[in-house]
């Protein structure tokens, strides 16, 4: 009787949480100390295959989502993408020919969500699976590599499946470790400091703690 009690006042509790709140999330970072670049098809063709596979956890389609421009100018017109291998060639390509060499490309991050953002942002969902490919390589200690986050409780009822696609993805980023942590999708009340909008140096402060770097 006490067991279910005590069962019951913890499902209310989570339940209060996440609606305050927001789910429970699991967060990966690889992390790489080398310029990886991969936001170049060249590069991330390497770990595209795992990716695809990790991204099959979701019941919707995922969506391409890049921040790309000419010299700090307006963003680059990519159009809709939705995740498939004609996109990831697309937004790790389509400004770096010939026909642009004289442009100075910047890139700012590319986003993965399924389903996608503006699903989520109508509904008032949180995405099933987010990727976050991140690059500050002018910063005072330079960070790039990818986020990867997904409910807890998906993480945890594929956890051998994930592990193995974790495991791969850092053989193929050179110098690379992978950090975890866990945290709602929006931790407080006040400002919206979402899984989507973790910065810099967010970044940086779960890097440079060793407790959060994990080994397979």
């Amino acid at each position: 009787m006490i067991s279910r009690i005590k069962k019951y006042v913890t499902k209310t509790a989570l339940k209060e949480m996440e609606a305050m709140w927001g789910i429970n999330y699991t967060v990966w970072v690889i992390n790489s100390a080398s310029a990886v670049q991969l936001y170049v098809w060249d590069n991330w063709k390497a770990i595209y295959p795992e990716l695809d596979t990790l991204l099959t956890l979701s019941n919707h389609p995922a969506y391409i989502q890049t921040f790309q421009s000419f010299g700090g100018n307006s963003w680059l017109a990519f159009g809709r993408m939705r995740w498939n291998e004609e996109n990831n060639t697309k937004w790790t390509s389509k400004y770096r020919t010939q026909e642009y060499s004289h442009e100075k490309l910047e890139f700012m991050g590319t986003k993965i969500w399924a389903p996608d953002c503006n699903h989520c942002y109508k509904k008032g969902q949180t995405p099933e699976l987010y990727i976050h490919t991140y690059s500050y390589s002018h910063s005072e200690n330079p960070l790039e590599g990818l986020l990867i986050a997904m409910p807890k409780q998906l993480a945890k009822q594929n956890k051998a499946f994930i592990t193995s696609k974790l495991v791969a993805i850092q053989k193929r980023i050179l110098n690379s470790s992978i950090y975890y942590l866990e945290r709602y999708w929006t931790p407080s009340n006040g400002f919206l400091n979402r899984i989507e909008d973790m910065n810099y140096h967010e970044l940086t402060s779960l890097i440079l703690n060793e407790s959060n770097k994990i080994c397979f």
